[in-house]
């Protein structure tokens, strides 16, 4: 009988012993997916900030629209790609932060992860609405016809920005409950 309690006992730390194993691993795992998630961020955000702020330096008011497309096309097209960049990096470093939720086991980590994945989801959007800005510039038949899509995509980004505000508060209340969180 005792042979047998003490077989049950040692199966039992076995199990406790690999389902500790498990979460080490998962949370190990976690780690590398919020690590990757940083890095990216850190890289969109370096590559957000050699960005041209706006266009209107394109905007000559003694040339038609046609004329201002045409001299800076180039440009116009490389910053589209550049956005195109942006955008894919932020977009995999939100599923990074997605993939940390899913390995983590405590839910104030995972509300956390899950917070910063919708951050990254903002800027997404962020940078897929300045995007659009310069695409318009290019499609545009005229000044006026650019100046409405210019005027929409303003509003888009200011509720953009307090998107952006009120998720960052979430993370920051988020983060003092955390004090070891990969940030």
């Amino acid at each position: 009988m005792k042979n047998n309690l003490n077989l049950i006992l040692l199966a039992v730390l076995t199990m406790v012993l690999f389902a500790s194993a498990c979460g080490d691993k998962n949370a190990a795992e976690a780690n590398k997916f919020v690590e990757s998630a940083n890095k990216k961020t850190q890289e969109a955000k370096e590559m957000v900030d050699k960005m041209p702020k706006n266009i209107g330096q394109w905007i000559d008011d003694t040339k038609d629209i046609a004329e201002s497309q045409k001299a800076h096309e180039a440009e116009a097209k490389e910053t589209l790609k550049k956005w195109d960049k942006i955008i894919e990096t932020e977009k995999s470093a939100a599923g990074d932060f997605r993939e940390a939720v899913k390995l983590n086991s405590d839910q104030t980590y995972k509300n956390y992860y899950e917070a910063l994945a919708k951050q990254m989801d903002i800027q997404v959007e962020k940078g897929n609405t300045n995007k659009s800005v310069f695409q318009s510039f290019l499609d545009s038949s005229d000044w006026d016809a650019f100046g409405e899509k210019a005027g929409s995509f303003k509003a888009k980004m200011q509720d953009l920005q307090k998107q952006d505000a009120d998720n960052a508060a979430q993370i920051t209340k988020l983060e003092t409950s955390l004090p070891n969180a990969k940030k």
